[in-house]
């Protein structure tokens, strides 16, 4: 019996979750251009086998606000997750309802140390998925070495 295991990757209590504007160049966001807070949220960034999730969820009901699938059985999802040019402690979500519809969010935390582990949790999914892709060659199969004394 070969069942995928739910792991809850990371835990955030307080992650502030904005309205975003379009964004101004081609290459990407800015998180001074952030001024309409919409909520303040608990992220979970939780696995299950090759599929990968951020939660949004409301930090004392735990209802879902909103869910960002980063990684699916076909690998990483293009901009699911990007970094704002201005700041490393800002991110924008690619939230989807699950039907084909989807809505960027901005989401930042209020220290570096905790947007570094978000970073690390979703580095360390993508190397997981990675190596058992690539699986190492079991060492049973290599020829067996004489290590006895002559």
């Amino acid at each position: 019996m070969d069942e995928e295991i739910e792991q809850t990757l990371l835990i955030v209590r307080d992650a502030a979750v904005y309205k975003i504007p379009p964004a101004r160049s081609a290459n990407g966001h800015y998180a001074a251009d952030w001024s309409e807070l919409i909520f303040n949220a608990r992220l979970v960034v939780r696995s299950k086998g090759k599929k990968c999730n951020i939660r949004l969820e409301d930090p004392s009901t735990g209802e879902l606000f909103g869910e960002c699938p980063v990684f699916n059985e076909e690998g990483k999802i293009p901009r699911a997750v990007d970094t704002v040019l201005d700041s490393s402690r800002y991110f924008v979500l690619r939230l989807d309802d699950g039907k084909g519809h989807h809505a960027f969010v901005g989401m930042g935390f209020q220290e570096r140390g905790t947007a570094f582990d978000f970073n690390v949790a979703l580095q360390d999914h993508e190397k997981q998925v990675t190596r058992e892709n690539n699986p190492i060659p079991e060492i049973e199969n290599l020829p067996k070495r004489d290590l006895s004394l002559k």
